[in-house]
């Protein structure tokens, strides 16, 4: 499934490295490691799909390596060894193996309470927790001593000299004292028995492995602590305190404004229910039934999403529609801080986020995901969502808000897990394990994982759970139950009515703060703590990310178009180069910010001008049309540029001299140079003319708005081909012979960037988006020089025609050149096999 490249793509300053799980594109940016060699290109330049070799498929219950040839057998997957070449079958593993300290980890990844180890039970589900018992099945009889292994020793074995426990507990440092002398030994409570006294603990003490010393228990570091947000430890005891907008009740934060209400559906209505028997107050009443519900209440909006996969708005006085997409919708949350919603979809397999306010949502994660129920908890910038993994592997997943950093917290395989929630005060994660018939809990970094006690839930037909301050709310067939964290057995069914999901409606769920995003430059801000600024810019999924992370381009998305002919205007890559053609002349002009900006003109549409010998034309696509316009006509035409910005054609036909036209006066005036011109480029940015000279020997600048003329480069011997401008990193590249140059764009010394054996057969074009160069040769084909990485690739073989989108086929008119193509070249020059000279490609 495709991405939304700008979104999954972390863009690097100069210098950077990628993280650890990532892999460096050449044009410097980062992807997952787990995206190299996948035969679906993510990098802007292709980068992760070359050089790649082509295993054969792994056996069925294998884990195939990434990045790399082997296979691993499923069994070895994660287990802490790695297999692996570069170890990715020990890569976005779980903490840990996600049971709790004192649980047994079965063989599907399952856990269960340590007790249930070889008691005749198969609570496993796969009867692992009931193998290899041997003498452990069954428990110690009363009197009788456990030790640490599960092994039971009889009373008159203790203290005989001989250890019987692995550990030799059963042979502590009190064997053979009495209490009155010394007290036995014993740090406190001492008891005389059979063979030695037997040392005994006050509460908040625990008795220490030489079993005379006592020793403090930290309440505070165990998986569910009793304090519901902080703990501080003290010798033999603990004290709680709360967060801001909480006040202590003995080990309970409870909130202090007004009592919570659960946001929630009553058949297509959006309703809060109140949680002292008060009839619901009805918001909206929907058109279809609502599947997922969230709200945003600084902002005063509820979002509830249906079964067509649209989502809505209302403030209880009209409602409005947000989103209207794909069927699938599983879960909404929402960013508080900055008003962004965000939605899973099992059908797309992927996490969205929009901004309500109409400017458009974009796809965050669509890659080895299969997603359900999420949350987000954007005062920490993160996200949490279910998901489902190779083999039916499930895991509970963290990711930061911009989607990197992507790892498992809990294994949640064979659980059936659902109702997936968070307590944002006491940051804790809370779902129900079908399998277990139980509430769950870990904290959000993935420690402090917590089974609930059993006997919570009455039945396995709990649709909902939801937990606030010292409270957990659930619901089943009979109605709507809550109880205390710390005492479930005192539960209490508060309302008759059966509601299908809910969540906390309070005002300390969404506690406001500041945001990174507060003053981004970002259309699309996504918080994230991997970036020193606390966010990352995004753009909608039909808009290209810029840059200078802006996306001003109202229609610089991907470009569709059909080729099937030599002599049309483009060749399309077969990997993602394509894509990226966001030039601003397809969509408006430069400001003078160097940004791109929507044309005051109503021409929204994406348009080409290109030449031939005696004219100059544009192509233009409206509504499934091609609309082809002559410009104006001149003879022998030999290279032109426009100024999307100022309006204005520049060309130069065989007399050498460069002449402006303007688009809208219809004007033409001749433009000053130092020598005979046979090619131009301009600078987008500054308006200056970059040309060479008719003799091939020179590359000089000209300026119109203050008559600027200077010579940047003059060739000693060689012969220059072709230029290319790239004005938005101030450099200029060109052919000469069979090498590749670059320099400033204001001049300086000129750099070889590469020398080949064999000389370039036709133009050079700059893939600005992904800071590369693209030629072709006579051996190699189409090959490309990264940048960044400076590094060569050849696609002779990877060369298709494409039809990108939706609608027929249709082969477009014939075009000799385009933009930048040339009809006729300079004296001397050889123009391509089956067409005229090309002077670069429209190809961003």
């Amino acid at each position: 499934m495709g991405r939304s490249w700008s979104k999954v793509i972390r863009h690097l300053a100069a210098g950077q490295a990628c993280l650890p799980g990532q892999w460096q594109c050449d044009d410097g940016n980062c992807i997952s490691a787990g995206w190299r060699c996948d035969a679906d290109a993510d990098c802007l330049d292709g980068s992760d799909e070359t050089n790649c070799q082509k295993p054969a498929p792994c056996p069925a219950g294998h884990f195939a390596c990434v990045d790399s040839v082997g296979c691993v057998p499923e069994s070895g997957r994660c287990d802490g060894v790695r297999q692996c070449p570069t170890g990715s079958d020990e890569e976005d593993c779980a903490t840990g193996d996600g049971c709790l300290q004192a649980d047994w980890r079965c063989l599907n990844a399952m856990c269960v309470p340590g007790e249930a180890r070889c008691d005749g039970t198969d609570d496993c589900g796969d009867g692992s927790d009931e193998r290899d018992c041997g003498e452990i099945s069954g428990r110690c009889a009363d009197g009788w001593l456990t030790c640490p292994e599960g092994e039971c020793v009889p009373p008159e074995q203790r203290c005989d000299g001989k250890p019987q426990c692995p550990d030799g507990s059963d042979e502590p440092l009190s064997c053979g004292r009495v209490c009155s002398v010394g007290n036995g030994g014993c740090s406190h409570v001492c008891a005389d028995e059979p063979g030695g006294v037997l040392c005994d603990c006050p509460p908040g003490l625990k008795l220490s492995v030489n079993g005379v010393v006592c020793e403090d228990v930290d309440e505070c570091s165990q998986p569910f602590p009793p304090c519901t947000q902080y703990c501080t430890n003290t010798v033999g005891s603990f004290f709680c305190h709360c967060r801001d907008g909480f006040r202590l009740n003995h080990s309970a934060c409870l909130a202090s404004g007004g009592a919570p209400r659960l946001l929630s559906v009553q058949k297509r209505s959006l309703v809060l229910v109140g949680l002292d028997s008060q009839p619901f107050e009805t918001l909206w009443t929907a058109d279809s039934d609502p599947l997922a519900v969230t709200f945003d209440l600084g902002r005063g909006w509820y979002y509830w999403a249906d079964g067509q996969g649209s989502i809505y708005k209302t403030d209880g006085k009209k409602s409005d529609t947000v989103y209207a997409g794909q069927p699938g919708i599983t879960s909404l949350a929402c960013d508080w801080l900055n008003g962004y919603l965000y939605w899973t979809n099992q059908k797309t397999q992927s996490i969205y986020m929009c901004s309500p306010d109409g400017r458009g949502f974009t796809t965050l994660l669509s890659k080895s995901i299969s997603p359900s129920e999420m949350v987000v908890l954007p005062v920490e910038s993160l996200m949490f969502w279910i998901n489902v993994g190779p083999g039916e592997r499930r895991t509970l997943d963290w990711s930061w808000m911009d989607g990197t950093g992507r790892r498992a917290l809990v294994v949640l395989t064979t659980q059936a897990a659902h109702s997936l929630t968070l307590d944002v005060a006491s940051r804790r994660l809370y779902w129900i394990s079908h399998f277990k018939n139980s509430v769950e809990t870990v904290r959000i970094d993935g420690t402090g994982r917590y089974s609930l006690p059993a006997g919570l839930l009455a039945s396995r037909s709990t649709a909902a759970l939801a937990v606030f301050g010292n409270r957990i709310y659930w619901t089943d067939y009979k109605g709507l139950w809550q109880a205390d964290q710390n005492q479930t057995n005192k539960k209490a069914l508060i309302q008759r009515a059966v509601l299908p999901l809910m969540t906390v409606f309070h005002e300390l769920q969404q506690p406001q703060g500041s945001s990174a995003c507060t003053d981004s430059p970002c259309q699309l801000c996504l918080l994230t703590k991997l970036d020193p600024q606390g966010f990352t810019c995004s753009c909608p999924d039909n808009k290209i990310l810029m840059p200078d992370r802006r996306c001003d381009c109202k229609l610089c998305h991907m470009l569709k178009l059909t080729l099937s002919h030599a002599k049309t205007f483009l060749h399309i890559i077969k990997w993602r180069l394509d894509l990226w053609i966001y030039w601003c002349f397809l969509c408006g002009v430069l400001n003078k910010s160097n940004k791109c900006k929507q044309r005051e003109s109503k021409q929204k549409h994406p348009r080409f001008v290109y030449a031939t010998a005696a004219s100059v034309n544009m192509v233009e696509f409206k509504e499934g049309e091609v609309i082809r316009t002559q410009l104006f006509t001149a003879e022998g035409i030999l290279t032109y540029d426009v100024d999307w910005y100022r309006d204005g054609l520049y060309w130069v036909n065989r007399t050498g001299q460069i002449q402006h036209t303007s688009l809208t006066q219809h004007k033409t005036q001749p433009v000053p140079t130092l020598l005979p011109v046979c090619l131009i480029k301009l600078d987008q940015r500054s308006g200056g003319i970059f040309w060479v000279s008719c003799d091939q020997a020179t590359i000089g600048i000209t300026t119109m708005t203050n008559g600027y003329l200077r010579e940047l480069y003059h060739t000693k011997g060689g012969v220059i081909k072709d230029v290319y401008v790239d004005w938005l990193r101030g450099a200029v590249y060109w052919l000469e012979g069979s090498r590749l140059m670059s320099m400033g764009v204001q001049g300086g010394p000129a750099k070889e960037l590469l020398n080949l054996t064999s000389g370039f057969t036709g133009s050079v074009a700059l893939d600005l988006r992904a800071n590369a160069l693209l030629w072709t040769t006579d051996s190699a084909g189409l090959s490309s020089l990264s940048l960044v990485q400076k590094r060569t690739h050849s696609y002779r073989n990877s060369m298709e025609h494409h039809r990108i989108g939706g609608g027929g086929v249709r082969t477009l008119p014939a075009v000799p050149v385009i933009r930048h193509y040339d009809a006729v070249g300079p004296p001397g020059w050889t123009a391509p096999q089956g067409g005229s000279p090309s002077k670069g490609a429209p190809l961003g």
